[in-house]
């Protein structure tokens, strides 16, 4: 009948579709002909197997059923500038990115920004472990992760860190702690004053007021006794481990004011007393009577709670 039955071409790129046209020739080289049927989409002319592939695009330009993704390393959904070939076309496999904002695509925590140094160490807050602007190792936690000795409560002075030790005397945090020199007692110690009476037992016993408190080996303990108002005479004071297998006292029986300075041996219950002198045990003097004060000065809080255990008044 001399014509040729041709793949239709439909968009005129040469590439037919699977759908035949009949040809008054035999070449298929005529409009809306083509020698193959190997479009994907005959409805596009951009698309055949000529055509070049676009990036992440969800189309199949050059008919191979395959998608060029942008390349994701390190896993991080964001792609370099790198391309893979993906076998569907939706770039959400493994190693495949719908885009190429990446950064730095070999360090997962570094997407979109990977200049920003808070801490100007040289290392982008996004691939670094500790953003610590003053050196001390003690931060905030960066991208990488956290590898901050612990969070810094002022990161602009590397004296004032958690590890630091607290000065007792300059208004300021340095362990931060959110405690303030003597207000941070577990260490600058604290100082308690108790008041009370002695020599009026209507019974003649001697008179003796006992307070106890915890105390933690190595701290270091000093207690004053004076005289208050109406208060004349000789008074003992003393400290007592009550703990046991420990043998610890001291003890001040000169006239008041009096007091001494200790270092406790163990950890545990400590007692204070304030006595009488019984007679004989001074070499001048009467026997106190009357009001007094003594002060603990502590060099740790676990000492500054006293607890009242015993009085014979």
């Amino acid at each position: 009948d001399t014509q040729e039955l041709c793949w239709a071409d439909a968009d005129g790129d040469t590439f037919g579709s699977t759908s035949t046209t009949t040809s008054v020739d035999l070449d298929c080289l005529d409009a809306g002909e083509s020698g193959n049927d190997l479009d994907c989409d005959d409805t596009d002319a951009a698309i055949n197997p000529a055509a070049t592939e676009g990036v992440a695009d969800g189309v199949d330009q050059d008919c191979d059923t395959q998608e060029l993704c942008w390349a994701d390393a390190d896993g991080d959904t964001f792609g370099s500038t790198s391309t893979t070939t993906s076998v569907d076309l939706d770039c959400l496999d493994a190693g495949e990115s719908g885009n190429d904002l990446d950064c730095d695509d070999a360090i997962a925590t570094c997407t979109t920004d990977c200049t920003t140094d808070v801490d100007s160490d040289s290392t982008p807050d996004c691939a670094d472990g500790c953003l610590d602007a003053d050196g001390d190792n003690f931060g905030v936690a960066g991208g990488a992760g956290n590898t901050c000795t612990g969070v810094d409560c002022d990161d602009n002075n590397m004296a004032i860190n958690p590890g630091a030790s607290e000065i007792c005397d300059d208004m300021i945090d340095n362990d931060c702690d959110g405690l303030v020199d003597l207000a941070d007692v577990m260490d600058c110690g604290q100082m308690v004053t108790e008041c009370q009476t002695l020599g009026n037992d209507p019974s003649g016993q001697l008179d003796q007021d006992v307070w106890t408190f915890t105390g933690s080996m190595g701290e270091d303990v000093t207690l004053t006794l004076t005289a208050q108002g109406n208060g004349v005479g000789n008074a003992q004071l003393l400290l007592v481990a009550a703990i046991a297998g420990v043998d610890f006292s001291v003890v001040d029986t000169s006239s008041l004011p009096n007091g001494f300075s200790a270092t406790l041996p163990a950890d545990g219950e400590y007692r204070i007393g304030v006595i009488e002198q019984p007679p004989g045990a001074l070499i001048s003097g009467p026997i106190f009577s009357g009001d007094y004060c003594f002060t603990l000065d502590a060099s740790q809080g676990g000492s500054t709670t006293l607890t009242p255990t015993a009085s014979v008044e």
